[in-house]
């Protein structure tokens, strides 16, 4: 009764912190116009679930951005020890009711009145607006939601990829046609759809040990597999000149791309997530900018914009280092866009730097603009793509 309850909370919360699903007054530039175009196809369906959902964000994000915009500035006040500019909390609630800005970006971006960068940005919210976008150009969005269907994509089209050793859907392996019991010396379980995180596993005298300290057999690690809707895959490894930046955990190079008038696929922008003893996967890693003609780090920041000189573990310096096989990625991920996932306008690739070179982990709709603009600001090259569509 009680997870229930939870779960219906948890819901509605996450209704009103998306923001109105409407515009107020008419948007400029390609990156308003694109805003526009989310929040009208956040609900595209004339039906009542839809329609209460509708409902419920429209009367829901005035208080929902009321919430957090005074939970922000209690947070920026700490951050900043002192006293915020006068009218901050007035201005954050104006921009979130005005211009659908997330009070927690107008922190991360430390906004303050006055200031007019968020007319250029884009925001999690957004999110809806980039499915739109292919849907439109008929993108199918099983193509990279679908993990399985991905690796397929990809070897057909002769890609490097990370390999699927089986996949399951809860109730039957579906692949491969004989009973799978692993024996690689390491692999990582996640879930065949959606964006959840998954387990690393690695085998020592007989048995598989995860992070949580668990250990099971071969068989047993196969059984319990078979009730998950999952794939399983070989655990990579860095490259040697990754592993000495202070990571153990595979680091993922996050290259977006977008597709010209033209048909062909450019770099829109790019980031290296480097995992550390205490986040042991990329998630809540340290985000490295990039300079994309020497294939260097250029800065680090931490989850939370804090900005960082070394790796936490290592004390390795970050900024200047030079990233293996870099120019080899972007060349990967442009044909991979073109030959494979043509018909989505913008997409987001992990990329695994090996010894033996990269290879495509995923590929994602939604990308994360916070992260490339926290490093480099707003993307003109987003923008001026995005403008032929919006």
């Amino acid at each position: 009764m009680i997870r229930h309850v939870w779960s219906d909370f948890a819901k509605i919360r996450g209704l009103i912190e998306f923001g109105f699903p409407f515009t107020i007054g008419t948007p400029s530039g390609p990156v308003g116009r694109f805003r526009a175009l989310a929040r009208r196809t956040r609900f595209p369906k004339r039906s009542a679930k839809h329609f209460a959902a509708r409902t419920a964000v429209t009367l829901g994000w005035p208080i929902g951005a009321l919430w957090r915009s005074i939970a922000e500035c209690h947070a920026m006040r700490q951050n900043v020890g002192a006293p915020l500019p006068r009218g901050t909390l007035k201005d954050m609630l104006w921009r979130a009711l005005r211009h659908g800005v997330p009070p927690l970006e107008y922190r991360l971006y430390r906004l303050c009145p006055g200031d007019g960068r968020d007319a250029d940005l884009v925001f999690w919210n957004d999110g809806p607006g980039l499915a739109a976008l292919s849907r439109a150009r008929g993108a199918d969005m099983a193509d990279v939601q679908d993990k399985a269907r991905f690796a397929q994509i990809a070897r057909d089209q002769g890609l490097p990829h990370i390999a699927t050793l089986a996949q399951f859907d809860g109730k039957a392996q579906l692949f491969p046609e004989q009973p799978f019991v692993p024996d690689q010396p390491g692999l990582w379980i996640k879930p065949n759809l959606g964006r959840g995180g998954g387990a690393r596993w690695v085998l020592c005298d007989g048995m598989y040990s995860d992070a949580r300290g668990r250990r099971l057999t071969p068989s047993a690690l196969a059984e319990e597999s078979l009730k998950a809707e999952c794939i399983v895959q070989p655990l990579m490894q860095n490259h040697p000149a990754i592993t000495a930046l202070g990571t153990e955990a595979l680091a993922t190079l996050r290259l977006v791309t977008g597709m010209t008038a033209a048909g062909d696929a450019v770099v829109v922008a790019g980031f290296l997530v480097l995992a550390r003893s205490d986040h042991p996967t990329t998630v809540n890693g340290i985000i490295c900018g990039l300079d994309e003609v020497a294939g260097r780090i250029t800065r680090a920041i931490a989850a939370d914009g804090t900005p960082m000189q070394t790796h936490p573990d290592s004390g390795m310096r970050l900024a200047g280092a030079e990233i293996p096989f870099f120019h080899d990625s972007v060349a990967l991920v442009l044909r991979a866009h073109q030959s494979g996932w043509p018909r989505f306008l913008f997409l987001g690739w992990d990329v695994a730097l090996t010894a033996e070179g990269p290879v495509l982990v995923e590929t994602n709709v939604g990308w994360g603009a916070m992260y490339h603009q926290l490093l480099d600001g707003p993307m003109t090259r987003f923008a001026q793509l995005v403008d032929a569509h919006v």
